[in-house]
């Protein structure tokens, strides 16, 4: 990530805030971080989202993000013909949590545990 695309991330977090709290259950550090990260990797998000979908349609109602996770970094990797694309699993709990707030048909399909 170049310091132009962070710096954007940055602006872009501090707007979102309001609209996008920290849940209680979460470190604020760890939330802000994950908004930076979703506002320069919007297709991560997507791409999660895409995947979800797919599984409430074929009647799963709760899965582990982290399994999803692990099949869109295949998936981007594939994309991507090998490029380096990293995917930090220290932001899965920021995605669940997001997910869930962003989609209510989704609350309830993560279950998640403080990550204070």
């Amino acid at each position: 990530m170049n310091n132009g695309m962070h710096y954007f991330g940055q602006i872009a977090a501090a707007a979102y805030e309001p609209h996008w709290p920290c849940p209680e259950d979460m470190d604020l550090q760890s939330w802000r971080d994950g908004i930076i990260f979703h506002c320069n990797n919007v297709e991560v998000y997507q791409a999660l989202l895409a995947r979800c979908e797919e599984a409430k349609r074929n009647g799963i109602d709760h899965w582990s993000i982290k399994g999803f996770w692990e099949i869109i970094r295949y998936d981007i990797r594939l994309k991507t013909d090998g490029a380096v694309f990293k995917l930090n699993n220290n932001f899965t709990p920021f995605y669940a949590r997001f997910l869930m707030m962003r989609n209510p048909e989704l609350k309830g399909f993560f279950e998640t545990r403080s990550a204070k």
